[in-house]
């Protein structure tokens, strides 16, 4: 049986107290995030660490069955911060995302774009910024 395709991406953009510092914390996220969606894993999680001066931090991906979720996080910026990618053909909330970042990273902002890529135009559907708790 085929399922009804329904394309949505959702781009996050978290400044974080505890970003993730090791491949397991950014595996743990990423599991979190594929089960709070409600997906299913196809591949991975693959993670690695990046020690290149200015890019210093962790990024992983994860395929699942309706597409991707990747993530980078800068954690010697002066500001630590996450950019989180998740696109799917499978509807979802993005709110749960942005849950599962709270769970993991103790954000105090971030910043929501959710896209309907389900024609060419590729709509933004919401778009919002949160102000969590004050540094």
């Amino acid at each position: 049986m085929m399922q009804d395709l329904d394309h949505k991406h959702v781009l996050v953009t978290a400044a974080v107290r505890k970003p993730p510092q090791t491949i397991e914390q950014m595996n743990a996220w990423l599991l979190d995030t594929v089960k709070a969606v409600d997906m299913k894993v196809l591949m991975g999680p693959y993670t690695m660490r990046c020690e290149t001066a200015g890019n210093v931090g962790i990024t992983g991906v994860v395929v699942i069955e309706t597409s991707h979720v990747t993530a980078h996080c800068w954690e010697e910026a002066p500001t630590p911060f996450i950019n989180i990618d998740l696109y799917s053909c499978k509807a979802f909330d993005p709110n749960d995302v942005v849950e599962t970042i709270k769970r993991h990273f103790d954000p105090y902002y971030v910043r929501v774009m959710f896209i309907d890529r389900n024609d060419p135009e590729a709509k933004i559907i919401n778009q919002y910024e949160q102000v969590i708790h004050n540094i």
